[in-house]
């Protein structure tokens, strides 16, 4: 049994040597129609549907399941009969390769759709296919795939902790019932699963153990699909850990495997080049995606979806080195995709990729001083926020934090101080959902106030901001990764403060834990912007007639950066040394 409709019309072409312009005559509709079908570039219509079942003698029912898993009339079968229609209940039979079952296969296609089918009406469709399933006594690896899928349901219907268990029970049952041996393609994925599981409840030791074991069996069967699946979520659970080299090594062997699908390949590398972003590493990242970009467009993945979101994290990068006409490039290419699928309603939740989108552009404009498209941008963002929540709370309150501190940018740009700071203000309006970043978005509008009130001359509301924020930041935050950038923002604010009030010691500790903080990061990006600050500072003192708080920040942090071998990242401290020659 053939996975997709395209893959019968291209079989039966072949088996018949037709055309493309053949078939078409014979079936009476344009040649281009077929070639998109075959390429999965539109659906075949019903009308479609039965005149190909006509000509090739193939089961009706059966091409109009594969062409739409669950076409309304399917459903309608399922709710007026006891059991599944026969033509499924003949296939489980009839259905064989080279002497084997085609098991796996049919099981894969019958439940495709599981994970984004949501409605109780998919469910109860689901649930009563299981249910035959199940009935299939003489069949046991049948009634281990109802079970697998069971599991399925229960962890989109209750949660993980209750599924892992009942995949874990499953999964003992196909390794030790000797009738189950053969079912290695569904042991395959009863791994996947359980790992998966293991890392929606934090469990991360023991989901690597389940995608390690799932590589094990790729390797038994010479499955490279699953094996390259499985470098793929083993890299991505080290990077939830934080743990980047081991992600980048799991991804990069995973990429090297010649055999899998380019959407998987794909996936490797828009991971792989998300990552070198993170750390920094601007160039590394831009080819990596950029390669990602070039499989998601191949005729045979042809992901619009993916192709955007690509297409903005290329954007998100150049914005960050400052090269905004090639931003907007990126970002204008993005907008494109994702505005066709929200119309087409092809991807849930692309409201909200268009709507990140949207606030990159907004957040060029703003930055290359097209001050008044910004505005306009920003204020229909906000407008926008009470239909963002209906998709995901979370992410509209993130995207509402950065509309507002951009648009307090735009008003300080354009000198309207009160609105800026109104605006900058009203940012704790919008929390973080899960409540694990309180501390960072509430030391993020001390810092817009502090530097707002700075530009205004407001020496003692600066200092007072910057003391608010100190006070905000406990000893555990320092660990955090999620709020690092903030904390060595605001560490370098301090020790220009402290420099400011002639206390040198002070000023030079601020700038050494700035770059600790942004050292254990791992992010080079960070890690220069902070020796670029420091550098500034150190041009500063200098100039300002302050030459011996300039050498003691110079020398300390000189000889901090030799001491973590960091010279290449420290040009922009190390290019004053000719100022203390």
């Amino acid at each position: 049994m053939k996975l997709t409709f395209a893959e019968h019309l291209r079989d039966f072409r072949i088996e018949k040597k037709m055309s493309l312009r053949e078939l078409a005559d014979l079936l009476g509709v344009s040649h281009t129609l077929i070639g998109l079908i075959e390429t999965n570039k539109r659906r075949a219509s019903s009308k479609f549907i039965r005149k190909f079942a006509k000509y090739s003698e193939k089961d009706l029912k059966l091409l109009e399941f594969i062409a739409n898993p669950m076409p309304l009339s399917y459903k309608q079968s399922i709710y007026e009969s006891e059991g599944a229609p026969d033509f499924l209940k003949e296939n489980w039979i009839d259905e064989t390769a080279d002497g084997k079952d085609n098991i796996d296969e049919i099981c894969l296609a019958l439940f495709q759709e599981i994970d984004t089918r949501t409605t109780l009406e998919d469910r109860i469709y689901y649930r009563r296919l299981i249910k035959d399933l199940e009935k299939m006594v003489s069949r046991p690896v049948i009634q281990s795939w109802a079970t697998f899928y069971s599991a399925v349901l229960t962890n989109l219907e209750i949660g993980p902790e209750v599924a892992l268990r009942s995949f874990q029970d499953l999964y003992t049952t196909l390794t030790s019932d000797s009738y189950l041996q053969d079912a290695v393609h569904l042991r395959l994925q009863a791994c996947f699963r359980m790992g998966e599981m293991s890392r929606d409840i934090k469990l991360y030791e023991q989901a690597i153990q389940y995608f390690l074991e799932a590589k094990k069996i790729s390797d038994s069967i010479n499955n490279d699909e699953g094996k390259a699946n499985s470098y793929y979520l083993i890299g991505d659970t080290y990077r939830t850990m934080q743990d980047r080299e081991q992600a980048i090594q799991y991804w990069q062997e995973g990429i090297a495997i010649e055999g899998p699908h380019q959407h998987l390949r794909a996936k490797l590398l828009a991971a792989l080049g998300s990552l070198y972003k993170d750390l920094g590493r601007y160039a590394e990242a831009i080819d990596t995606l950029k390669g990602s970009a070039r499989l998601w467009k191949l005729r045979a993945v042809n992901d619009s979806y993916n192709l955007a979101a690509t297409h903005h994290e290329i954007s998100s990068i150049f914005y960050l080195q400052g090269d905004y006409d090639t931003a907007l490039d990126y970002v204008r290419r993005s907008l494109i995709i994702f505005t066709r699928l929200e119309a087409e309603a092809q991807h849930s939740g692309v409201s909200l990729d268009l709507a990140k989108s949207r606030l990159l552009k907004s957040a060029i404009f703003t930055n290359n001083n097209q001050l008044e498209r910004a505005t306009n941008n920003l204020v229909a963002i906000i407008q926008d926020y009470h239909r963002l929540t209906s998709i995901n709370l979370n992410e509209a309150n993130q995207m509402m934090r950065e509309a507002h501190e951009l648009l307090g940018l735009v008003y300080e740009k354009t000198s309207r101080w009160n609105d800026a700071e109104d605006i900058y203000k009203k940012i704790v309006q919008y929390p973080d959902a899960n409540g694990t970043n309180s501390v960072g978005i509430r030391v993020r509008v001390f810092i817009n106030l502090h530097q707002l009130y700075n530009k205004r001359d407001r020496k003692a509301d600066a200092i007072s901001m910057l003391l608010r924020a100190d006070a905000l930041v406990s000893e555990s935050d320092l660990s955090d990764p999620i709020i690092a950038p903030t904390l060595i923002e605001l560490n370098l604010l301090k020790g220009n403060i402290a420099f400011d009030q002639g206390n040198t010691q002070e000023g030079v500790k601020y700038h050494l834990e700035a770059c600790e903080l942004s050292r254990k990061t791992e992010a080079s990006n960070l890690i220069e912007k902070a020796f670029s600050s420091i550098g500034n500072r150190i041009q500063q003192l200098y100039s300002d007639g302050s030459e011996v708080f300039a050498q003691a920040l110079y020398n300390t942090v000189i000889s901090w950066v030799r001491e973590h071998n960091l010279e290449v990242l420290a040009i922009e401290v190390s290019k004053h040394q000719h100022l203390f020659n």
